[in-house]
């Protein structure tokens, strides 16, 4: 009984750190099933519900593809899907429904494992005010203000120099101030901290 009890104790312990995916997971639903039926039948929604009609009525041709050259996999969920409800159109959409919010809820932790606290933005000075219009003095106070707001000693930016600077008209000083803030505010000492921001 313990041990049941220290596992949905864990359980609940996972959800409670798993916010982000639970408010993810019920935008989801909220903007699917909301417009579940809203939409009219498409072609191949419709192919696919017809394959899966037969299987479900015949229990045969379960390898459609080699009559119409569509994936498999998803006649046979649609199939599977209308054992247990006797609207396919509704099961079938339902099953789509579930198919993406796992590829949803894959992307998500793919990416949260991957590029966990490692996302770096990739700026310039503001190519459509600043960089043309403003002075030196703007062009380094902007990349002074990226890097101290976003790319503090925890990393997170990439400064990166607009290179067509004709089709924009950008004035050289400009360009010149930018890789001079660049150089002057951005440099990381050899523990990997920029000085001034410590």
């Amino acid at each position: 009984m313990a041990v049941v009890q220290s596992f949905r104790l864990k359980i609940i312990g996972r959800l409670i750190n798993e916010k982000p995916l639970i408010l993810l997971t019920l935008i989801y639903f909220l903007f699917r099933l909301s417009n579940l039926t809203r939409l009219p039948i498409f072609n191949d929604e419709s192919i696919y519900l017809h394959w899966s009609q037969i299987i479900t009525k015949t229990h045969h041709y379960f390898y459609p593809a080699l009559f119409d050259g569509k994936q498999p996999l998803p006649i046979w969920l649609f199939s599977l899907a209308g054992f247990f409800s006797s609207n396919l159109f509704l099961a079938g959409r339902l099953t789509v429904v579930l198919i993406g919010l796992g590829t949803t809820i894959g992307v998500f932790l793919t990416a949260r494992r991957i590029f966990d606290r490692k996302i770096a933005f990739w700026l310039s000075s503001n190519i459509q005010s600043t960089f043309i219009h403003g002075t030196p003095i703007d062009v380094e106070n902007e990349i002074k203000y990226y890097i101290k707001e976003i790319g503090n000693n925890e990393g997170g930016l990439a400064i990166y120099e607009y290179t067509d600077y004709d089709a924009i008209q950008v004035p050289k000083k400009n360009v010149r101030a930018q890789r001079k803030a660049v150089a002057k505010w951005g440099n990381y000492n050899e523990n990997g901290v920029i000085d001034w921001l410590a």
